[in-house]
């Protein structure tokens, strides 16, 4: 099973103001738009808080660890057993026969240690 873990971004509420700006005509950033990657810089996870959750995420044996291109996401592989192990929690697989689709989904609250926060 692939899963994504989402990372905290840094100057979130500096990219907010800024978006405001860039979006409002009154404004002197008025149309000074970022790029793609500009963006991605500007709310990018802190290097050693990606280090610290990719080390936790191959302790409790996930494997395929990377970082997407967006870069405040982890992608990485694990079995249900893995993954119910790691967040304490248990997975279980759902089936909706009408619309022929399975997904697997958390039936009990999931926990991660607090350094991760």
């Amino acid at each position: 099973m692939r899963h994504h873990v989402a990372l905290k971004q840094r100057n979130v509420k500096k990219f907010i103001e800024f978006f405001e700006g860039v979006s409002d005509p009154k404004h002197s950033n008025y149309g000074n738009y970022l790029t793609q990657e500009q963006v991605r810089d500007f709310v990018a996870p802190r290097a050693a808080d990606v280090v610290i959750v990719e080390k936790w995420l191959k302790q409790m044996k996930f494997t395929d660890i990377k970082l997407l291109p967006c870069g405040d996401y982890l992608e990485f592989t694990s079995t249900p057993e893995t993954l119910n192990a790691a967040l304490k929690t248990e997975m279980r697989l759902w089936q909706n026969k009408d619309m022929k689709k399975t997904i697997w989904r958390s039936i009990a609250p999931y926990s991660v240690p607090t350094f991760i926060h």
